[in-house]
């Protein structure tokens, strides 16, 4: 069985928000990016952790927040 982050070669499941990633193709219906391969889609998580980090997002429990916030999906 395929996961959204396989199906879109998007390991981090990436949504774009008024961007694209280098190599991205399109976009899903639920705004997950789809890559070309898996290997942008690889390329395109490590830019956004480090651009991340830059902005101070250096913690686990700060990338958790921001990677996997709690919302009606996600209650923990």
């Amino acid at each position: 069985m395929s996961t959204v982050a396989d199906f879109n070669n998007n390991p981090g499941n990436l949504k774009p928000v008024g961007f694209s990633y280098k190599d991205q193709i399109g976009v899903d219906d639920r705004g997950f990016a789809i890559f070309a391969t898996k290997e942008a889609g690889r390329n395109a998580l490590i830019q956004d952790i480090q651009i991340k980090q830059k902005k101070g997002i250096n913690t686990p429990q700060s990338f958790i927040d921001k990677y996997a916030p709690a919302d009606s999906e996600n209650s923990e």
